[in-house]
């Protein structure tokens, strides 16, 4: 869901993270990087057409 919102939404990432239940954006920012590799403003950054 949040690579969903993060490529398809103009949401602030800490929104994302709150739809997808982190309360706090440095551990949704973290949860993410653990299990993708990557943060998700650089997910987001990576998704966007050149």
């Amino acid at each position: 869901t949040a690579c969903r919102l993060l490529t398809t939404s103009n949401e602030l990432i800490s929104q994302v993270g709150s739809r997808c239940g982190f309360p706090n954006p440095g551990n949704f920012a973290r949860v993410f990087k653990k299990h993708l590799g990557c943060s998700p403003l650089q997910y987001r950054q990576r998704s966007q057409p050149t």
